[in-house]
């Protein structure tokens, strides 16, 4: 131990494995003061580096544990003189390493600096149990639809031991990390990259999930393998293999199927433990019915002790033929007793591929160098049937049978570069991005529609166009980055960034021509084409400094943007607007030795009319819903306001957390439609009774308030953990209709409630419970007023016996009430499966049944300023499976 008279003082050293003598990255640290009581805590860095600053003087000892490490502990005193601690090599716990669960540890959850961790040894899964299952146990964590939320933040990004994995995928690694690897699972409000290289904070976040393994579980691989039969002809065939071995990680996969539900990402379902990539028809944001080849593999080495590499490779292909009928009951006072119901038939077939290559370079401590390329290649043929009704009072107004063709062939590349350099001030740095890419896309457009009217001076409108639209797309992007420090503890940092995209793009609609049989004539009120040139310049500037525990981050922005556009059809025009504002943003963030967190924001933005919405063109895909573009759009500016709060009780091993969102938007681009009376005619465009004529406007008025509160708490004597939350939510909604204001108000409540064991790994039972309530509120119409209610609830159970044999059950229940005419929803979820391991537990057998009872669809509801809608797309119903699987997974080693 040295000492050392410096600026600030501070106590530092380096963890480091005794046997490997290799840094252990993210080791807890706790500096505690004479009397016990918690001061600070926070993780080592991947050099196994920690550093505790702003320190009085006194007595003090620090713990370091790891899991499957000795833990370590030192006293000493502190005289505001900096303390190295130097190496400190922790050992081997064998005794750990060897045991089945230790138990009484750590506590459940540990509130540190922008971070939430979650010790896995609190939560009891059962022996096959994946990631997803484990976190469900956790609380404010939820895993819905394959998406993966905290406090209701999206976590976007999944990471293994600090490193990416499993192509970053968070649904992949969800479903196929083994729950047994797990050691602590961490919630990290984590700082862009340069922020922490530089070491200004510049107050910009992202929800990050780190898993943090056993020592015992970085060195080996893990697979599965599976093959599913499911009479008279559905098949699945899926496998995985993943090797890990330190900081190297290797990922292969595959799943070849025709029991998948919708076009996107596969959903699965455990079928007795062993995942499956079985799609789980119900509840879900997509539908139909699809067959799919997927096949991925991702690389991360890093390959010399200064250079990092990460590659990877996707192939996707889908056929996807969905049905979806849809409800829309309008609520505003000029469509009162309007109603609008829309059958749609597709199908879809898609192919991808995407590679990509990513290099880290770091020759010295101050420099970091990085480039990336990336590239993909899709194809495209969709073809739809879709037909519509519009009723008033229940009398039919107009209907429309389109019938469409479409086949498209695109490519992307894009390239990047960045340079970040330290300089021998502490404090000062300089960083340079750039980027550049190119996109193509060409294809084939037929459209045939007949529209009917039963009232007006229009009584039909029908189409049969042809076009081979092409779009190219060009991208640069550079930014340089400045920081100084200006104090013991504020620094400075000043930027620039320019941004350059160029358009060209044409789709000319070609009418048939009966005398010619052939499509030669041009519909000059229906086709676009023009070149768009879009530059954006933003100067930013931006503080950090504390105030006693408060950290403070400010920071302003003047962003200007101009739009070159050039039209030659629908008519020639020349369009060049500048757009440009003053952005302010203000983060303050607190924690305290108790574990208080609380998080302060407030960011003002300006959002921008996107190039499609200022196009002088009529998008006549439905004539019914007719939409064209305004060039005289503005920019619009909006307030954000958000307040988080969390506190650990060790005491009660109680936690709460609490957040609220506050937001406010001028001069926002809304919709002002006019509906027509079969004698209106906007501008020369005809508009049949019924039918609606969108056009994007700029209005004030639009606000939003948000908020929720979550606690979880375990009750020990019965061996369970319990969450309750609660949230709440405010929209009000304005835009024109008719050309008179029409305002509408969103409100929802509502309240969770989840119990999970805690008492065996053999016995798995979770169960919840979430009813809410809405209310749509029109302030110029009180007919159309409208309340409903929504409930979901779910039980879920799994039973692994020492024989291997396995049984899980789940039931799932989701209600939406009726709205006016818009019949309710009410939907039961049965599946049930039941097997045998094998083999010593490698391989399995299973029997599984979805959707016992026959219920099974994709049912969604969607509010709007306008309307209420429900709407609902087919799957597979009442599956059965017969699934054999296998299980290889060999860690250790060096």
């Amino acid at each position: 131990m040295s000492y050392c008279i410096s600026q600030e003082a501070t106590i530092s050293g380096v963890v480091l494995d005794s046997t490997e003598q290799k840094p252990l990255y993210l080791a807890n640290v706790i500096l505690l003061q004479q009397n016990d009581s918690l001061f600070k805590a926070i993780t080592t860095s991947e050099k196994g580096e920690f550093s505790f600053s702003k320190l009085t003087k006194g007595t003090y000892k620090i713990d370091i544990t790891y899991v499957g490490f000795k833990p370590y502990s030192q006293t000493f005193e502190f005289n505001n003189q900096s303390i190295d601690l130097g190496k400190i090599f922790l050992v081997d716990d064998l005794m750990l390493l060897d045991s089945v669960s230790v138990e009484g540890i750590a506590p459940a959850v540990v509130l540190k600096q922008d971070t939430v961790e979650f010790n896995s040894s609190a939560y009891k899964t059962t022996s096959e149990a994946n990631l997803e299952d484990l976190l469900k146990k956790m609380p404010g964590l939820e895993v819905k639809d394959g998406k993966l939320t905290s406090q209701g933040e999206a976590i976007t990004k999944i990471i293994v031991d600090g490193k990416p994995f499993f192509q970053n995928s968070p649904e992949f690694t969800l479903k196929n990390l083994p729950a047994d690897m797990v050691s602590k699972i961490q919630v990290i409000d984590e700082k862009s990259k340069e922020a922490i290289f530089s070491g200004h904070d510049d107050g910009k976040r992202e929800k990050v999930l780190n898993v943090v393994t056993k020592p015992e579980k970085r060195r080996g691989y893990f697979s599965t393998l599976g093959l599913t039969y499911s009479p008279p002809e559905r098949y699945l065939a899926s496998g995985n293999i993943n090797f890990i071995r330190g900081k190297d990680r290797f990922s292969f996969s595959g799943v070849f199927n025709n029991l998948s539900s919708g076009g996107g990402a596969p959903r699965y379902v455990d079928v007795g433990g062993s995942q499956g990539m079985v799609m789980v028809q119900g509840m879900g944001p997509s539908g139909g019915i699809s067959q799919q080849s997927n096949f991925n593999t991702y690389y991360y080495s890093e390959i010399l002790p200064k250079l990092t590499a990460n590659a990877s490779y996707a192939y996707r292909g889908s056929i996807t033929k969905s049905i979806n009928e849809t409800s829309q009951q309008y609520i505003q006072a000029a469509d009162s007793g309007r109603v609008y119901n829309q059958r749609s038939e597709r199908e879809n077939n898609n192919i991808s591929h995407s590679t990509s290559l990513s290099l880290e370079y770091k020759p010295s401590d101050n420099d970091r160098i990085t480039l990336r390329q990336s590239f993909s290649l899709s194809e495209g043929k969709n073809t739809s049937h879709v037909t519509g009704n519009t009723f008033m009072n229940d009398e039919e107004i107009n209907s429309t049978n389109n019938r469409n063709f479409s086949e498209l062939d695109g490519n992307n590349w894009s390239s990047s570069f960045s340079w970040w350099h330290k300089f021998s001030k502490k404090g000062r740095t300089i960083s340079i991005n750039s980027s550049l890419g190119q996109s193509e896309s060409t294809g084939i457009d037929s459209v045939r529609s007949i529209n009917r009217f039963s009232t007006g001076d229009v009584s039909n409108q029908d189409y049969d166009q042809f076009s081979r639209p092409e779009d190219n797309t060009n991208r640069f992007s550079t930014q340089v980055s400045y920081t100084e420090p200006i104090g013991e503890k504020q620094s400075l940092k000043l930027s620039y960034k320019r941004d350059v995209n160029k358009t060209d793009n044409e789709n000319l609609l070609l009418n048939y021509n009966n005398n010619e049989s052939n499509y030669t004539d041009i519909d000059t009120l229906r086709s676009s084409q023009y070149d768009n040139r879009l530059t954006k310049d933003e100067f930013n500037s931006g503080i950090q400094f504390k105030i006693g525990e408060i950290n403070i981050t400010a920071g302003a922005k003047y962003q200007l943007q101009r739009i070159e556009n050039n039209q030659i059809f629908p008519r020639f025009t020349a369009l060049d607007r500048k757009f440009e504002g003053f952005l302010p943003n203000v983060s303050l963030s607190f924690r305290n030795k108790e574990g208080k967190q609380i998080r302060l924001n407030y960011s003002r933005g300006m959002g921008v009319p996107q190039a499609r919405q200022l196009q002088d063109v009529l998008d006549n895909s439905n004539p019914l819903f007719l939409r064209r573009g305004n060039p005289e759009l503005s920019e619009s500016y909006s307030n954000r306001l958000t307040l988080a709060y969390a506190l650990f009780n060790k005491e009660t091993k109680s936690y709460i957390s609490f957040n609220l969102s506050a937001g406010t938007t001028e001069n926002i681009v809304v919709n002002s439609t006019i509906i027509g009376n079969g004698t209106n005619s906007p501008d020369g465009i005809e508009l049949p009774v019924g039918a609606r004529l969108s056009t994007p406007v700029n209005m004030d008025g639009r606000r939003n308030l948000n908020g929720s509160v979550n606690i979880s708490k375990p009750i020990e004597k019965l061996k369970l953990n319990v969450q309750i939350g609660g949230s709440a939510s405010f929209s009000r909604n304005p835009q024109f209709l008719n050309g008179v204001i029409q305002v509408s108000e969103n409100s929802n409540y509502g309240i969770g409630f989840a119990v999970n064991s805690n008492f065996s790994k053999k016995l798995d039972i979770s169960l919840s419970a979430r009813p809410g309530f809405s209310n749509v509120k029109n302030q110029s119409n009180e007919a159309g007023n409208r309340r409903y209610s929504q409930m979901a609830s779910s039980l879920r159970a799994t039973y692994k016996s020492e024989s291997g044999i396995f049984i899980t059950t789940s039931l799932s229940h989701q209600q939406n009430g009726k709205v006016g005419n818009i019949e309710g929803t009410s939907q039961v979820i049965w599946n049930m499966s039941l097997g045998k391991s094998f083999f010593k537990k490698k391989m399995d057998f299973s029997v599984t049944a979805s959707d016992l009872l026959g219920q099974s669809s994709v049912i969604n509801r969607n509010v709007t300023s306008e309307y209420i809608q429900n709407s609902e797309t087919n799957v597979l119903r009442q599956i059965f499976r017969f699934r054999l699987g296998y299980k290889l997974n060999k860690f250790g080693g060096k």
